[in-house]
């Protein structure tokens, strides 16, 4: 859920052919035929560039058996939080707008649905803003001001509603973190599996040098040589091109309370790995 900065729209949805799908958006809202041609293709591969080929929210990717699929922010039919409303036909006119294209798995995709919780339902949106001569005119301060609960990569900072647990649980005390943990369950295990198996594999590289240490199967400086790797290696995951990349940002700048926290590490084994992790953060090496 790292903040993400798309590029240029793809020229298709710059082009005539939209500008024309979107004269019928308006007249026909959700009953369109809501559609791309033969080149959604091309809208989903810019996004998968922009996106690192990675779900937005879950962060997986298609090697892991997830498949990424276009994603509108803001439904393109009716909204599920106000259904009962008979003049909420959903956010029909955004179907086609580049800003309101995310990439998602297609099971958070399917977790989301039409769903898109506002702060207050008076502030809800129901209608594009038109022109004179009836085209469209984009006014993005009145989607602003509805107040989505909704955690979007674009716009929003994923440090200010999200944390880890020692044990990979995501947590928040925002609304916006604690709507968007719930709607696409970003604590189902498989995710937990995931970011724990990052974690352990890091504290078990530790733990076999240490015992090697202390064995004296090792020297000190070789220990520090293999440490240093693994620091490396936990930096260097920030990557973006790399799977649950939110998560590698928060474990690397809260190492500390990770090992601190963690029941299968020996007290002295935490005070060696921690003492190592002050300086390797001090000075880029040990």
């Amino acid at each position: 859920m790292i903040k993400i900065k798309k590029g240029k729209a793809p020229d298709f949805l710059l082009g005539k052919t939209i500008k024309n799908r979107i004269k019928k958006v308006l007249k026909e809202k959700n009953k369109h035929n809501f559609s791309y041609d033969n080149k959604k293709k091309e809208v989903r591969n810019k996004l998968k560039k922009d996106f690192k080929n990675k779900c937005c929210y879950c962060e997986r990717d298609e090697v892991g058996g997830v498949e990424l699929q276009i994603e509108h922010f803001r439904p393109k039919k009716a909204v599920k939080e106000c259904k009962k409303n008979k003049e909420n036909f959903g956010y029909y006119w955004l179907a086609y707008d580049w800003d309101n294209l995310l990439l998602s798995c297609s099971t958070c995709n399917k977790k989301k649905g039409t769903s898109f919780p506002i702060g207050n339902e008076k502030d809800r949106i129901h209608k594009p803003v038109l022109d004179e001569k009836g085209n469209l005119k984009m006014i993005k301060k009145s989607l602003i001001n509805e107040k989505a609960i909704l955690f979007n990569p674009e716009l929003d900072n994923a440090f200010e509603h999200f944390k880890f647990e020692n044990d990979g649980k995501l947590i928040s005390e925002t609304l916006k973190g604690q709507k968007t943990i719930e709607i696409f369950k970003l604590n189902n295990n498989p995710l937990l599996v995931a970011r724990n198996k990052i974690l352990n594999n890091y504290i078990n590289d530790f733990k076999m040098y240490l015992s090697k240490f202390k064995e004296k199967s090792i020297k000190k400086e070789a220990l520090k040589d293999f440490f240093n790797k693994i620091f490396k290696k936990i930096r260097n995951r920030r990557n973006r091109v790399n799977t649950h990349i939110f998560f590698s940002y928060f474990l690397y700048a809260n190492f500390e309370y990770f090992i601190k926290n963690k029941k299968n590490i020996g007290e002295q084994e935490k005070k060696q790995i921690i003492k190592a992790y002050k300086i390797f953060i001090k000075n880029g090496k040990l």
